[in-house]
């Protein structure tokens, strides 16, 4: 198991992140005993920088902060396993921002917004397996700053500020869904998954990106 101690694993309390030597710097974000062993084997495939988000709540937004202000990237979370030929497709791609879609537990809710108490599945799109490329980070550099400023940089809240409300809402970007590929999310799998193998997925379809 990786932990926060491992010498060889940038960490979040550094300053900076050294520059990537890969085509496409891949990161890993986990906490100690969360990263899955499936996870952790495609990064080791596709040479991931593993960094503990451990050391409190706003670690990983803090993380994505200063990658933003480097050099493009694909995150991959620690209970997220999608197949090294969507990696592949994604680094390569032209557009701007990629994602594939996974797995999610979703609340239902009244016309009126208010939650029912109830869960559905839905395949969606989040920071799970999620490309950036340099040209978004360029255009696009005051995007983290923004999501720092309205939020409480909680790390549960980091996807829906960063991609829909600022990117998609004041940006007017939208996501290239690269589809074709299952795209596992461990966790929904282990929670859900047992009690209805037979429940369709509702996918949301986006738009391709600018």
């Amino acid at each position: 198991m990786l932990t926060g101690e491992s010498p060889a694993l940038p960490r979040t309390g550094d300053e900076t992140l050294p520059p990537s030597t890969q085509p496409m710097r891949v990161v890993i974000p986990f906490v100690a005993g969360g990263l899955a062993p499936e996870t952790r084997a495609l990064g080791e495939q596709v040479n991931a920088e593993f960094v503990d988000v451990g050391g409190s709540d706003t670690a990983y937004f803090e993380l994505v902060r200063r990658l933003w202000a480097r050099e493009g990237f694909l995150l991959v979370e620690q209970d997220v396993v999608p197949p090294v030929a969507i990696i592949e497709e994604m680094s390569a791609c032209e557009r701007d921002w990629c994602c594939g879609p996974y797995p999610q537990l979703q609340m239902l809710k009244s016309r009126e917004g208010e939650p029912r108490g109830r869960l559905r599945l839905v395949l969606d799109i989040g920071l799970g397996a999620t490309r950036f490329s340099d040209d978004l980070l360029r255009r696009e550099a005051d995007a983290m700053e923004r999501a720092w400023a309205i939020s409480t940089r909680h790390w549960s809240v980091l996807d829906l500020v960063l991609m829909r409300e600022v990117l998609m809402k004041e940006r007017g970007h939208l996501p290239h869904i690269h589809v074709g590929h299952e795209v596992r999310h461990l966790r929904v799998e282990a929670a859900y998954f047992p009690l209805e193998p037979r429940l369709d997925y509702h996918h949301r379809h986006w738009a391709r990106s600018r």
